[in-house]
């Protein structure tokens, strides 16, 4: 899995993942959202747009990294996932997070 950070505007970066989200990426992901948290942007948007399969674990890690991010008041959105991945990450949790 790649990631590349994007500013979308002031205040809301986008983080987009490529490939596969496999239980051996959670950390490269939680790593890269917690740099981001440092600036404490108002949003985050994961675009899962360049993803084309998510293992179960990796899914859960992402709820739980998002979960994590807003309760430091930074907003935590899903987006641009295919309906393969947006059926992983509903059954991991994540539905209040997709867009």
């Amino acid at each position: 899995m790649s990631i590349t950070v994007t500013i979308l505007s002031a205040g809301v970066v986008v983080l987009v993942l490529r490939g596969g989200m496999r239980g051996a990426d959670v950390d490269t992901l939680r790593d890269a959202l917690h740099r981001v948290l440092r600036d404490r942007p108002r949003e985050v948007h994961l675009d899962l747009s360049g993803v084309v399969d998510v293992e179960p674990s990796a899914a859960a890690a992402v709820t739980a990294a998002a979960l994590e991010a807003e309760r430091t008041g930074t907003m935590v959105r899903v987006v641009h996932a295919s309906p393969p991945v947006r059926q992983r990450m509903t059954t991991a949790g994540a539905d209040g997070l997709l867009r």
